[in-house]
């Protein structure tokens, strides 16, 4: 049996301290998706409907530390135009945004058949304004000010499900090589 070529083994090193293996160095074959062993490793697609500069940054901030891509839009009907055009795994909506409310907003995307995840983020937390926030089409309400673990709540919970992103980006890809 012919011993095969260090450059055609797996492992390629390997570091052994006091009996104790330290440090192992593995070559792959073909490309590795880490999303497939761990999913804070896949990558989020967030919107982030918020008329305030100040809260969009730190929002924008602390989603990005949990592997979350985000755009944002700072009215509601920015928020419509870019929910049509791409696809979000969630959209965080302000519900009190000059020009084109939350409210009126998260109706015109559930008319015009948007299916995704819409969120309620708003300061206003009565039952009678959950209620509202819910029978115009959000999944979800969340009570301002939204906190770093609520929002890694978010971000944990919808990667539990396969991402509308992923799997809308991966259609067009499909859509794209075929057509060549």
């Amino acid at each position: 049996m012919n011993p095969t070529p260090s450059s055609e083994r797996s492992v390629r090193s390997i570091r052994v301290d006091e009996g104790l293996i330290h440090e192992v160095s593995v070559r792959f074959d073909g490309k590795i998706d880490p999303s497939a062993y761990c999913s804070a490793a896949t990558q989020t697609r967030v919107l982030l409907a918020e008329d305030s500069a100040a809260i969009s940054r730190l929002t924008k901030m602390l989603l990005e530390s949990f592997n979350t891509e985000v755009e944002i839009a700072e009215s509601g009907r920015i928020a419509v135009e870019k929910a049509m055009k791409s696809a979000y795994d969630v959209i965080l909506m302000d519900m009190e945004m000059p020009d084109t409310d939350g409210f009126e907003a998260t109706r015109l995307l559930r008319q015009r058949g948007y299916s995704g995840r819409i969120y309620a983020v708003t300061g206003r937390a009565a039952k009678d304004d959950v209620d509202r926030c819910l029978a115009v089409g959000c999944n979800k309400h969340f009570a301002k000010p939204i906190s770093k673990e609520t929002l890694s709540e978010i971000v944990s919970s919808i990667r539990e499900e396969p991402l509308a992103s992923t799997l809308r980006r991966g259609a067009r890809e499909g859509t794209s090589s075929e057509s060549r």
